[in-house]
């Protein structure tokens, strides 16, 4: 394929710049990336290397692929977005879901850390939508808002340790008194 277009850079302070690009003379299950490149990708001896495509397959949640990526960040460690996924390609005629995914530099797969209909905290209630933009510090550490139904509805900011998320769900840093929404 063609780089058509680079959009919405993200500067990391050692790993380079991460950018949504879309390709054309793909076929269009391929045409959109998060692309990372390492240097000067312009002929200065920086590779250009993809990070997260389109139709990539979600491997803790086999057979979802990712569809259209959306809002993300970029940190030293790795980078975080969205992006709305279907249960086994994109052309597949289904409502998609929106999630949130980390991959850090180096690893094979990304990990969910969140999609809409699955289980959240506190216990009774699931994701119902996404609002703002993820974001990954350094220590890859995410942050993200989520609203949920059931108990204590409301939207949230919720943090993912990497140390025990995304095996632990993510947790609000100061959930409320009460159960009104904030």
């Amino acid at each position: 394929g063609v780089l058509a277009e680079a959009a919405y850079p993200v500067v990391t302070t050692t790993k380079g710049t991460i950018f949504k690009a879309y390709i054309n003379q793909v076929p269009y299950s391929v045409n959109e990336a998060l692309l990372l490149c390492d240097g000067n990708c312009s002929g200065g001896g920086g590779a250009l290397q993809f990070v997260a495509r389109r139709s990539d397959p979600i491997p803790d949640r086999n057979p979802r692929v990712l569809c259209d990526l959306r809002k993300f960040d970029a940190s030293d460690f790795g980078i975080v977005f969205m992006a709305d996924t279907k249960s086994t390609h994109c052309a597949a005629a289904e409502a998609p879901k929106l999630g949130v995914f980390r991959k850090a530099y180096g690893a094979a797969a990304l990990e969910t850390l969140a999609l809409e209909g699955e289980a959240s905290d506190p216990p009774g209630s699931t994701y119902e939508e996404f609002e703002g933009y993820p974001t990954i510090g350094d220590d890859g550490f995410v942050a993200f808002r989520a609203e949920w139904s059931g108990v204590a509805r409301g939207l949230r900011l919720l943090l993912c340790d990497p140390a025990v998320c995304p095996a632990t769900r993510p947790t609000d840093p100061a959930p409320p008194a009460s159960t009104s929404t904030r």
